[in-house]
C-alpha cells in the first residue's frame, strides 16, 4: 500500500514567468499611446504653419486650437462653431489647471480679420496664448 502512494505522486515543476519584462512592455505601450494620441487628435486638420524668423521654442501645452485654411476653428481636433463657443469650451478645459497656456495654430493664408475674434475669445477665457509657427530664415509677405 505504501508503494502505490509513492508511485502515484508526480514531482511538481516550478514555473517561472518573467513578470518584470511584461511590466516594462506595458509601461512602454502606455507611453507610446499617450504620445501618439495628441498627434492623432489634429492629424485630420489641414493647415500651413505661419513662418517668422522671430519664433522661439516653447513647451507643448495640453490645449490646442487650430484655425485651418477655411477659417474653421478646431479645439483639440474637434470642430468648434464660433469664437464664443471656443471661449466657453476653453474655460471648461482650463478650470482646474495650473498651466493655462493655449497653443494657437493659424493657417498662414488666414487674415487677421478672421483670426482676430479668436484671439479676443481666448483672451476673455483668461488663458495665455502661444501662437505656433515655423522658424524661417527670412520673412516674406505673400
Amino acid at each position: 500500500m505504501k508503494n502505490s502512494r509513492i508511485r502515484g505522486r508526480r514531482k511538481r515543476m516550478n514555473i517561472f514567468l518573467p513578470i518584470a519584462s511584461m511590466g516594462d512592455i506595458a509601461f512602454l505601450l502606455i507611453i507610446f499611446f499617450m504620445l501618439t494620441s495628441k498627434f492623432m487628435k489634429e492629424s485630420h486638420v489641414i493647415f500651413k504653419e505661419a513662418e517668422s524668423p522671430d519664433i522661439k521654442q516653447i513647451e507643448d501645452s495640453a490645449i490646442s486650437v487650430i484655425v485651418d485654411n477655411e477659417a474653421k476653428i478646431w479645439l483639440q481636433g474637434k470642430l468648434c462653431g464660433s469664437p464664443e463657443d471656443l471661449r466657453l469650451a476653453v474655460e471648461r478645459l482650463v478650470m482646474d489647471k495650473k498651466d493655462k497656456v493655449v497653443m494657437l495654430k493659424v493657417d498662414r493664408n488666414i487674415k487677421e480679420s478672421e483670426f482676430g475674434p479668436i484671439l479676443v475669445s481666448l483672451s476673455k477665457a483668461g488663458v495665455k496664448i502661444a501662437m505656433i509657427g515655423t522658424k524661417s530664415k527670412s520673412y516674406e509677405h505673400q
